[in-house]
């Protein structure tokens, strides 16, 4: 969740510590020992975000008329793998 709430959009991980300050010892520092007094808050979103998570693959699997926006093949529909 810290690295959600300080990475820039889409920037990957290893640029996001390499552009941290302090690197992997001030994050070690934030997600261990609660540095910035955090985890409480950091703890409360992550299972927010488990107890709000859907798997968006299932539900199209389980809804026959979003599956059929799926083709195996998109020059030929009707053949199947």
């Amino acid at each position: 969740m810290f690295y959600i709430r300080t990475a820039d959009r889409l920037q990957r991980t290893a640029p996001w510590i390499q552009a941290l300050d302090g690197g992997l010892d001030h994050l070690r520092a934030v997600v261990v020992h609660d540095h910035l007094g955090i985890a409480a808050d950091l703890e409360a979103t992550m299972a927010d975000h488990v107890a709000s998570y859907t798997d968006e693959w299932a539900q199209v699997l389980s809804d026959p008329d979003k599956l059929a926006r799926f083709v195996s093949f998109t020059n030929a529909p009707h053949t199947r793998l």
